[in-house]
């Protein structure tokens, strides 16, 4: 670096001397004072870059060592790795994007820290964050690219017309985004994005260096380690929970056996009754006088009414051993959530599409899915609830953030229509099916009463503000959801000596639930689950009516007034559940007077 220029200096208005000008002596001397100058700044500069270097690799070192520790969670993973750059980098915000493995253009989650949570690196991470207002399309354009990105002011930046237009609105002025690649190099797994790299001096906002580029590009290496080794580890954490879940299922579960099929499929063939004799077409049906061998027969009656058997081209033998498999799925020991629950919601959504006259506005693959999935939505159903699921440790918690157990029932419904003897689907085009599925997941999961009490308001405006349009797919998914739903608690509707019968028989599953969590889980239940709260039952189910009933049967009934026997049926047990609960409350007034 000999001869090479580090630096100016300047001297100004020399105060001694001819007229203040400086001499050729001056000149020498300045000369000679700074070339002692230049090797001090050399080495000060050598010495900062050492010292830089020298933080450089311990982080990098502590970075390393934070990976392996962590393997368990991602989202302890990255919240210490932004940590970890925030720290080193002094930007504003660090956010790293993980690219979705099934889509090309986008992330299939976001994780995003601002410098002023360093200090609770190590806390849990906040749940109110709204990702929403992150801006994802530097993030895709490297990911796209595989380049790293720095500029110094995105607001000028006229690569990028999306920020020129938002200029006045955007926080973001300087921005280093890199790309975070596999082991191999060849594929994009992530993105780090860092925002306005603060100045220490002025407190304002600098540009990211060549420093910082390089630095960041050697960190996302030890990032990328780190996320493959985690997303590798939860991956086989959910293997293996899969696996438990299955070896358990398969001990307990078979499907139909050939003379169970053959028998009932002689029996259907010869005798199969109509779905008048049954009373199929009724919202008053109740099946506590058939038998099981009749519910099968019945249910039978129901996919050959709906001409889904002529339709898709069934095989008699296997319609009659899927519904047979079906049932052996359901549990016996559980009080309600059996197969009769699972008949009861099938029959119920037979009424709506028939008596409901809502068959004409649905395809017939949207009835195929409607009618397997209301079949299906249950199944393998252990009398406890996603919660108790969840606080148990149970494996199958292991294997869903959310909708646990309606995850399971879909699973299950998956693995009996691919059994062999049970492939109903079998006529169907790939493309058929393909969607077929996608509506019998979407359906069971709006099972999931968590997930109905989000989605039901857009449902409710939209039918109530007439906006509801049959051709949009979206809406007709959330039709189908509510439908899901007026049918897995249709019980509700039922005549009241029904209905009273069917509460007794929820009561005993949630009672025994109850009783686990106290035995099991040293906690108390709460008053739905507790039987020494027995009384409270006829205002619980009041509440129940209110809260979650009557406004989805009042939103069904103005879509087609034939499904108002629903909305009658719920008025009518709500009167009579109130006046229990009134009584119930003069006995304790009397008793304590």
């Amino acid at each position: 670096h000999l001869f090479q220029v580090v630096g100016v200096a300047q001297a100004i208005n020399k105060k001694c001397g001819e007229e203040g000008a400086f001499t050729e002596q001056d000149e020498k001397d300045f000369s000679a004072y700074l070339a002692f100058s230049g090797i001090v700044l050399h080495n000060a500069q050598l010495y900062e870059t050492s010292q830089l270097e020298n933080r450089r690799n311990q982080v990098l070192l502590d970075l390393a060592s934070l990976i392996f520790e962590e393997q368990q969670s991602l989202e302890v993973l990255l919240r210490k790795i932004a940590g970890t750059i925030l720290s080193f980098m002094q930007a504003q915000a660090c956010t790293i994007f993980i690219a979705d493995e099934d889509s090309m253009n986008s992330f299939s989650s976001v994780f995003h820290m601002e410098y002023e949570e360093l200090a609770d690196v190590l806390d849990a991470p906040k749940r109110d964050r709204d990702v929403g207002q992150i801006n994802y399309m530097y993030a895709q354009y490297v990911k796209n690219t595989m380049q790293p990105l720095n500029i110094a002011d995105v607001t000028k930046d006229q690569r990028f017309p999306w920020m020129s237009e938002n200029a006045e609105n955007s926080q973001i002025r300087s921005l280093l985004c890199t790309p975070i690649r596999n082991g191999k190099k060849d594929k994009v797994i992530g993105v780090c994005q860092l925002v306005n790299k603060m100045d220490e001096v002025s407190g304002g906002v600098k540009t990211f260096n060549r420093n910082d580029e390089q630095f960041l590009e050697a960190f996302a290496i030890f990032c990328g380690l780190g996320i493959q080794n985690t997303q590798m580890y939860e991956t086989m954490e959910r293997a293996m929970a899969k696996q438990e879940v299955t070896l358990e299922v398969l001990s307990y579960h078979a499907s139909a056996s050939e003379e169970e099929t053959r028998e009932l499929q002689v029996t259907a063939v010869a005798t199969v009754p109509s779905a008048q004799s049954l009373r199929l077409l009724d919202f008053s049906f109740s099946d506590f006088d058939l038998s099981d061998t009749e519910t099968t027969m019945a249910t039978v009656r129901m996919f050959i009414d709906l001409n889904l058997v002529q339709t898709f081209q069934m095989k008699y033998t296997s319609l009659c051993q899927w519904v047979l498999s079906v049932k052996k799925n359901y549990r016996k020991n559980v009080a309600y959530h059996n197969w009769r629950h699972a008949f009861n919601t099938s029959q119920c959504m037979f009424a709506l599409l028939k008596s409901g006259h809502l068959q004409n506005n649905l395809s017939d693959l949207e009835v195929l899915a409607l009618m397997i999935a209301t079949l299906s939505h249950d199944l393998d159903h252990r009398g406890v609830n996603n919660s108790y699921i969840q606080r148990s440790d149970h494996p199958l918690a292991h294997l869903y953030c959310h909708s646990t157990m309606e995850h399971h029932h879909f699973d299950q419904c998956l693995m009996i229509l691919n059994s062999p003897g049970n492939q109903i689907l079998s006529g169907l085009s790939l493309h058929e099916y393909k969607a077929t599925l996608r509506m019998i997941e979407r359906a069971i999961l709006a099972t999931d009463l968590a997930l109905y009490m989000k989605r039901r308001g857009e449902f409710f405006e939209l039918t109530k503000n007439s906006q509801f349009m049959w051709e949009d797919e979206h809406h007709r998914e959330l039709l189908r959801s509510m439908l899901m739903t007026a049918c897995d608690i249709s019980a509700i509707t039922k005549p009241w000596p029904v209905q009273k019968r069917i509460a007794e028989l929820v009561a005993t599953e949630f009672f025994e639930q109850g009783d686990k969590e106290r035995q099991e889980l040293n906690i108390e239940p709460i008053d739905l689950m507790n039987r020494e709260k027995r009384d409270k039952i006829p205002s619980m189910q009041v509440s129940f009516i209110d809260a979650i009933c009557t406004q989805l049967y009042e939103t069904l009934v103005g879509m087609s007034e034939f499904c108002s026997p629903l909305l009658e049926g719920c008025q009518e047990n709500r009167q009579n559940w109130k006046r229990l609960a009134e009584e119930g409350e003069k006995v304790l007034v009397n008793g304590v007077m």
